[in-house]
């Protein structure tokens, strides 16, 4: 009998050897080789999601600028076909001439700016304004309707693909609201979004906050060395905290000031929906 009890000790023993061993490989963090693509397109991707959320917003109508130098009206917007434009009053023509952005020099490039990485193509583009659109509250405007979200639930379904629900709970309760919470007053804690219905037509309409009412939060001037990319403690197989090399803005705690250059930054990732989402802000 005592042989007996020492041999099953034996092979209980083992078995908990193998069953410890096997939780923590499956409780461990995965490899940086084997997420580094799925994370940098998520960082990528929250980018644009950034200007939506933190930057300067859904481009509207009459959002018109006047350049003093060249005696131009022009503007700055987006189209969810056509991605980011240029649209300024030709004197001479006597109309908008649309110019569209792209991320290199070219045949076609009509104005560059390879400080700022800016080149402009002409294009057959026309730019069209909404005429007879309801009053908007002060500090609000439309957005375009060919923009790249319309409505509150096409810029959460945006926001959602990149970005954890827990990370984005709270913030839709910040930046998203509706007329009525408006209430009249325009002040620092006013939702950067808000939907409206025309009470004569039933129509609904998604209105942006102007910069003054939202001030910007992220100028989308943040540049990441996606080389640089190692896991950080405290990171486990279902969310992985990650340390990257960035240029940009960023606290300068010895020096007690905000300083530009590289720095390294932490960004956390949780699995969700059998897929990864950013689990904290990249800006």
């Amino acid at each position: 009998m005592k042989k007996t009890l020492t041999r099953m000790t034996s092979c209980s023993l083992a078995l908990l050897l193998l069953i410890s061993t096997l939780s923590l490989s499956s409780c461990g963090a995965p490899d940086i080789e084997d997420v580094r693509d799925e994370f940098t397109r998520l960082i990528k991707e929250s980018l644009e999601v950034n200007e939506i959320l933190f930057g300067r917003g859904l481009s509207g109508y009459g959002d018109l600028k006047y350049d003093e130098d060249t005696n131009t009206y022009y503007t700055v917007y987006y189209t969810k076909k056509d991605g980011r434009l240029c649209a300024y009053r030709d004197n001479e023509l006597g109309k908008y001439v649309v110019l569209a952005y792209r991320d290199e020099d070219g045949e076609g490039c009509v104005y560059k700016d390879e400080e700022k990485g800016i080149y402009l193509y002409s294009t057959e583009l026309e730019y069209v304004e909404l005429e007879n659109l309801p009053d908007t509250p002060r500090g609000y405007h439309h957005v375009r309707t060919d923009e790249r979200c319309s409505s509150l639930s096409e810029i959460a379904n945006m926001a959602s693909s990149v970005y954890s629900e827990d990370y984005l709970s709270e913030l839709f309760a910040f930046l998203f609201g509706d007329i009525s919470s408006l209430d009249g007053n325009i002040d620092a804690a006013s939702p950067k979004y808000v939907e409206m219905t025309d009470e004569s037509s039933g129509a609904k309409y998604l209105l942006c906050a102007d910069e003054n009412t939202c001030p910007i939060i992220d100028d989308g001037s943040r540049v990441y060395d996606y080389d640089s990319m190692k896991i950080a403690k405290r990171s486990r197989h279902s969310y992985v905290n990650i340390e990257i090399r960035a240029c940009g803005k960023y606290a300068d705690t010895e020096r007690g000031e905000v300083a530009v250059g590289w720095h390294t930054v932490s960004i956390s990732f949780t699995r969700q929906d059998g897929g990864w989402r950013l689990d904290s802000a990249t800006y």
